[in-house]
């Protein structure tokens, strides 16, 4: 039987979206969750980000909190638009669309809501579906779209207006772009990096990546050493700086490399890469 994949949750996700209507930046979760048959939300410590429990008649959703709280979510008569709910952070907000991701593999019209055929078994493929599918709720593809035409291109700018509106990680907003259309950024590139503790290396946490780079780099791995995947362009000094902007030549050709501070995060940077330099 073949694994219901990347299309089929592409698609569910569209067809949540469209039943919400008009979606406008931050996207509506709980109007989300109450269409998708979620009858309570619950915020307490627990030891996951978040986790989905499959009752009688629908879904309850935990997520992880330090403030606990228990949202009734079909009770109130008054549309889910014009409910003040709890205001959540970005990590939870994260959350909380990876597990409504995870009812979209379930079949709704039965009771209780029972598994579909070909969902992929627990573990790391129905994560990064569910993962991908967080994404495109907090990120709908026309929206991310229409502000990127307002930047021209991709860039930090361009990630930092995304978080911004959508309430989303920078982490997030550069995944969700790779997603829609990283090979479309023709010779430009952004990654997320973080220092490690010693200050002599940092890791990846994030990329929107081209492959018109790949004459210059070979395709970094998430989480791995921003030092080896850069060799001698992040020795110290570019570790240290606050910014760095500089121009690189080489028998492949010239690019421009950029290092920008990731605002109120010590530890974290930006990095853009340009091919497209006269």
């Amino acid at each position: 039987m073949a694994v219901l994949g990347k299309h089929f949750i592409s698609s569910k996700v569209d067809g949540l979206l469209a039943r919400m209507g008009k979606v406008s930046p931050p996207t509506d979760l709980w109007l989300a969750a109450r269409l998708q048959g979620v009858l309570a939300v619950a915020i307490q410590p627990i030891l996951a980000e978040g986790g989905i429990k499959v009752l009688p008649n629908g879904f309850k959703i935990l997520l992880n909190g330090k403030r606990p709280c228990s949202v009734d979510i079909q009770a109130s008569s008054i549309p889910a638009t014009e409910v003040i709910w709890p205001t959540l952070t970005r990590r939870q907000r994260f959350s909380f669309a990876h597990e409504i991701t995870h009812s979209l593999f379930f079949d709704t019209s039965t009771v209780p809501p029972k598994i579909m055929k070909g969902m992929p078994r627990k573990g790391r493929l129905l994560e990064y579906y569910c993962h991908l599918g967080a994404r495109r709720i907090l990120l709908p593809s026309s929206l991310v779209i229409h502000t990127l035409k307002k930047h021209g291109t991709i860039s930090s700018d361009l990630v930092l207006d995304l978080c911004d509106s959508f309430s989303v990680s920078a982490e997030t907003a550069i995944r969700r772009l790779n997603d829609i259309g990283g090979e479309s950024f023709s010779g430009r590139s952004v990654l997320l990096a973080e220092l490690d503790d010693s200050g002599a290396d940092a890791r990846i946490l994030s990329l929107c990546w081209n492959t018109s780079l790949l004459v210059h780099f070979k395709e970094p791995e998430l989480h791995s050493s921003l030092k080896e995947w850069l060799g001698t362009l992040a020795e110290v000094d570019f570790l240290a700086a606050h910014t760095v902007e500089k121009v690189v030549t080489r028998r492949s050709g010239s690019f421009r490399l950029r290092k920008i501070p990731y605002p109120n995060r010590l530890r974290q940077f930006f990095i853009e890469i340009d091919c497209n330099i006269p």
